[in-house]
């Protein structure tokens, strides 16, 4: 099953904001803590011009950057297992796909 690209934009964004949601939803300190410390991250990985604001285009282009490592095998669609790697804790930061066959 494939994903034509704005479905992955969407896609990812509301995991995106669900993530960021959930996050500051949460009771606890800790949970809080960590929160922020997403949001700042968050903000460190899309705010390329230091504005301390998140421009539609550096959004965009952190989706664009973000569906590029999902897309393993660089076929422009994204499957199953290719989402699966956004349950990893480290799927912002983690290492980029590795290299495939260009589709």
């Amino acid at each position: 099953m494939s994903i034509d690209r704005g479905a992955a934009f969407f896609v990812g964004a509301c995991l995106l904001i669900a993530a960021i949601a959930t996050s500051a939803i949460a009771q606890s300190k800790h949970t809080r803590a960590a929160a922020t410390r997403d949001v700042r991250q968050l903000m460190l990985l899309m705010d390329k011009d230091g504005s301390g604001t998140v421009s539609k285009q550096e959004f965009m282009d952190f989706m664009s950057q973000t569906f590029d490592r999902l897309d393993v095998d660089h076929s422009r669609q994204l499957e199953r297992d290719e989402l699966r790697r956004l349950t990893r804790p480290d799927w912002m930061t983690g290492p980029p796909a590795a290299p495939g066959p260009a589709h």
